[in-house]
């Protein structure tokens, strides 16, 4: 498979007065240059209630500061505090073309040309995208075969135009979840919720939120049953491209519709990183020839916080801890993740 890369974003606050929508196309990528990384800066909007306060400060502060310099610095400090993180991605994908980077509901001030430029202390001439399409480019074909983009663009409180109520609701929530006396930790899973993801007992099924309030009563926001309605209506021939989101925090691939055994295969959802000692991710092997790619997902987690990791699963080690690495794959039925 000869995949073309074409990278898209919307910037709502370009320099000119008129929205700017922009493209680049990439030459075809082949074999093991594929190995493409994507990723995102979380932090920029939303938080503790202490980030809240010192966003409102910094803005106010006696310095006269645009909300542009705000985050430009707040981009700087966070580069600065990482240097290990943001040079091996420079090291190993940036300086050969193969990073690209897209924003979500967390960063979307990456879409002010004048925030994004502070990326550059990083990574030289990095342009911030929405979505990455790929392409089969294989005998003249222009077949769409994947979609990869965060997911608050159908979020009900987290869309572009929503954004400001996604937002409130964040900075109120962690407002009361601060608080002295709450011993809540929103969106933060507990510890048996990794080891139940790495023993086979993470549900796999997408989800449904209600129509009136968008949002279901743990709070989740993205309804995965409307969304694959709307991908079957707009592919009837189940021709339909591979479809990769995060923003859910929910991982899930080839995942069940509520109530029935139907399953939408072209689907996978890559988690999040705040599980305890673990992050789940995707990976895509673009080395593999043919019309069907090898998309997986995957868990990255610290031995020593999952009893019983098998030694096959070891790969690496860093600061002394050991590092493993297991394929989370649909169990037969498709109703719950299972280790491989």
């Amino acid at each position: 498979m000869r995949l073309r890369v074409k990278r898209t974003c919307r910037r709502r606050r370009a320099p000119s007065p008129s929205t700017r929508r922009c493209s680049s196309t990439t030459p075809p990528i082949t074999g093991s240059s594929s190995r493409t990384a994507t990723s995102r800066t979380s932090g920029s909007r939303g938080g503790s209630a202490y980030g809240v306060a010192y966003e409102w400060a910094k803005a106010r502060a006696g310095r006269r500061w645009s909300s542009a310099d705000v985050y430009r610095e707040h981009l700087a400090r966070t580069i600065a505090n990482y240097p290990g993180i943001y040079g091996r991605i420079e090291e190993g994908f940036h300086r050969d073309g193969r990073y690209v980077r897209l924003f979500g509901n967390h960063d979307d001030v990456l879409e002010d040309p004048a925030v994004a430029a502070g990326l550059h202390d990083a990574h030289p001439d990095l342009e911030v995208h929405e979505h990455l399409v790929l392409r089969d480019g294989a005998a003249g074909a222009e077949r769409t075969v994947a979609v990869v983009t965060h997911g608050h663009q159908v979020d009900s409180w987290n869309a572009a135009d929503l954004a400001a109520l996604g937002r409130f609701g964040t900075w109120f929530g962690s407002t009361v979840a601060d608080a002295p006396f709450s011993e809540s930790h929103p969106g933060m899973p507990p510890p048996e919720a990794t080891l139940a993801m790495l023993s086979g007992r993470q549900p796999n099924v997408l989800t449904r939120v209600s129509p009136v309030l968008g949002a279901n009563r743990d709070l989740y926001s993205l309804d995965e049953v409307w969304l694959a309605d709307a991908f079957r209506a707009a592919y009837p021939s189940g021709d339909d491209p591979w479809l990769i989101l995060g923003h859910t925090h929910l991982p899930v691939h080839a995942a069940r519709l509520p109530g029935t055994d139907d399953r939408w295969d072209r689907y996978i959802n890559g988690g999040c990183g705040v599980h305890h000692q673990m992050v789940t991710a995707i990976e895509w092997d673009g080395t593999v020839v043919g019309a069907d790619p090898v998309v997986q997902l995957v868990a990255w987690f610290d031995a020593a916080a999952v009893p019983d990791t098998p030694d096959d699963a070891l790969v690496t080690s860093h600061a002394g801890r050991r590092i493993a690495r297991r394929v989370l794959a649909p169990s037969e039925d498709g109703s719950v993740l299972v280790p491989v």
